[in-house]
Order: structure tokens, then C-alpha cells, then sequence
């Protein structure tokens, strides 16, 4: 029995996760190679989207980095602002609130105790500025952030941004999936596929 081909949109999210991977690595030929990919796939706003999107998790030196590994791909400055997902309200609290549902309570004050002024950057910025644009879905960003938080080993997270996906009507076999053929480095696909089984049996 045949099988259909993944959609385009499938194709862009494994070529976003290939650019995601080779930029977390440094390896600069890998970033270049995955950026003509997903440049051809959509565009050269797009990998510049992603790279935008992984700054909350690895920091602007390591995307500095990567945008001068792609130079050769992207031209000019990019734009300077996309507008804010539809589903954003007036803050970043409100969209957080809106990703983490009931979860919301529990994670905002916790994160106040460990630094209220992180918190609030994690708020206003994170989620006011970055999480809430319009260019790459919500739902990509969200399955990236799986596998960025597994490939950095931080599994809390990991299992807020789990629990997102799910609200974000992401299938557990869909987030399987990802991390049995996107995952890096290979030995963490073991454990996220351990983690996804116990909270499939919780």
C-alpha cells in the first residue's frame, strides 16, 4: 500500500528542524546546506525566522553565527518587523496564558521566584515579540521548542512546551515522530521517546 508524500508544510518543518540542528552544532557547511533548503521550500525570510525564533533558546552569539554562515543565501537586512500572531492579545502574558492554559498559574509565579526580572523578559519579550509572530506557525515553533529543550536537556520544559503541543492539538505520534527522525544529537531520541512513553501510560 503506497503511502502519501508529506505535505509542503511537513517538508518545511523537517527543513527547519535540519536548520535548528546544524546551527545548535555551529557545523557552518550543515546551517548553510539547511537554509538553501528550506530558502528553496519557502523562502529566504523564513530561515531567517527560525533563527530569530532560536535566539530564546541558544542566545544571539550562536545565531549571529549562523546568519553569517547563510550570507550567501540571504540579501539584505530581512524585514524589519512581521505582524504578531492573530491569537496574540494585548501582552506577552496573555499569549503565554494562552499556550499554557491552566498551566499559566503555576509556571509564571514560579518563574517570578526564581527572577522576577527574568521573568518578566520571559513575558514581554519571549512571548510578546517572538513567540506570537506570524511568519513561522505557532505550531512549528512549538515542536521546535521540543526538540531545542530535548537537545539541551531540559526536561521541565521540555514538558511544558510537551503539554503546548498537545493544547495545540499536536499529536503524541506527531511528536514521536519528530523525535525519532529530527531529534540531535541521536542519543537524546532514546530519551524523548522514554519520556513521550511515560506520559502516554501517566
Amino acid at each position: 500500500m503506497s503511502t502519501s508524500p508529506p505535505s509542503i508544510s511537513e517538508n518545511q518543518f523537517a527543513a527547519c528542524a535540519k536548520l535548528c540542528a546544524a546551527a545548535d552544532a555551529g557545523l557552518e557547511e550543515d546551517t548553510l546546506r539547511a537554509g538553501k533548503e528550506l530558502a528553496q521550500l519557502s523562502s529566504p525570510e523564513h530561515v531567517r525566522e527560525v533563527l530569530r525564533f532560536m535566539h530564546l533558546f541558544r542566545g544571539f552569539p550562536s545565531m549571529v553565527r549562523a546568519l553569517s554562515a547563510l550570507e550567501p543565501i540571504l540579501k539584505g537586512k530581512g524585514k524589519t518587523e512581521i505582524p504578531h500572531h492573530p491569537a496574540c492579545r494585548d501582552t506577552g502574558e496573555s499569549f503565554f496564558r494562552e499556550l499554557y492554559g491552566n498551566d499559566a498559574d503555576f509556571v509564571l509565579p514560579f518563574l517570578d521566584q526564581l527572577d522576577s526580572t527574568l521573568a518578566a523578559w520571559v513575558r514581554d519579550h519571549a512571548y510578546g515579540r517572538v513567540m506570537n509572530r506570524s511568519l513561522l506557525p505557532i505550531e512549528h515553533r512549538e515542536r521546535l521548542a521540543v526538540l531545542l529543550l530535548a537537545a539541551d536537556r531540559c526536561w521541565k520544559q521540555w514538558e511544558s512546551h510537551f503539554r503546548i503541543c498537545l493544547r495545540l492539538s499536536i499529536s503524541k505520534n506527531r511528536l514521536t515522530a519528530d523525535a525519532d527522525s529530527l531529534s540531535w544529537p541521536p542519543e537524546t531520541c532514546s530519551e524523548i521517546l522514554a519520556r513521550i512513553s511515560k506520559l502516554k501510560n501517566a
